[in-house]
């Protein structure tokens, strides 16, 4: 949702008015609202497992480290224009404010991952992921632009820009992987917790081992009305 939010942002921008520009600015708003009401439904408990797992340091800082290259790149250049020192293009314009915006998102993100705040486990790793689908995309223009345009493939273009990838690539690898061993363990935990749970009702109310308590869908149902 966020590489569309960035895309629609860029066409809204670049392209004249029209019925398309309607369309793009409803994405705009649609992926928005999807992405704030993830956000906000985002367990705050289940986010305790992650800390200390997904490298906050260094996710945090990639992501407020690039924010903050674009952000300042997109103001030069916007500020450049505007004082006649050049001219941007429609698609050029379009893509300083997609960038504007998504660098702003992730100085935010970015900050709240390396203090360890509930934002930046909830959106710290979208915002990376959109970073590393620019980059992929990109990546995949240069692998097609020789059959589509009939031009000599540019491999040093290819090997900076892979280069450049690294720095989100590998982040969101650690990410993703710290993620997945968060989740393991509060697995773990939840299901460690629930038979101690089970053992100490069975002993405080002197139950039998064939107690219909030991059934799994009466032990739900009792662990809810507790």
């Amino acid at each position: 949702m966020l590489f569309v939010t960035y895309n629609s942002i860029a066409y809204v921008v670049a392209l004249p008015l029209s019925w398309l520009s309607a369309l793009y600015l409803l994405l705009i708003l649609l992926s928005g609202y999807a992405i704030i009401n993830l956000v906000r439904r985002v367990d705050g408990t289940a986010v305790q497992h992650l800390q200390g797992r997904v490298a906050e340091r260094l996710v945090g800082g990639v992501l407020v480290g690039l924010g903050a290259l674009f952000f300042l790149r997109a103001v030069s250049l916007l500020g450049d224009a505007l004082t006649g020192g050049s001219s941007l293009s429609a698609v050029e314009l379009g893509v300083l404010v997609a960038d504007l915006v998504i660098s702003l998102c992730g100085c935010w993100v970015g900050a709240a991952l390396w203090r360890k705040r509930l934002l930046g486990y909830a959106a710290g790793g979208g915002l990376l992921f959109q970073a590393n689908m620019l980059f992929v995309a990109l990546l995949a223009f240069f692998m097609l632009q020789p059959f589509l345009a009939d031009v000599p493939f540019p491999l040093e273009d290819f090997v900076v820009i892979f280069v450049m990838g690294l720095v989100c690539f590998i982040p969101l690898a650690l990410f993703i992987r710290g993620a997945a061993r968060g989740g393991e363990r509060r697995e773990q935990l939840k299901w460690r917790t629930r038979k101690t749970w089970q053992e100490k009702l069975a002993d405080k109310e002197g139950l039998p081992q064939d107690s219909p308590l030991k059934n799994d869908f009466c032990y739900n149902a009792l662990h809810k009305m507790a």
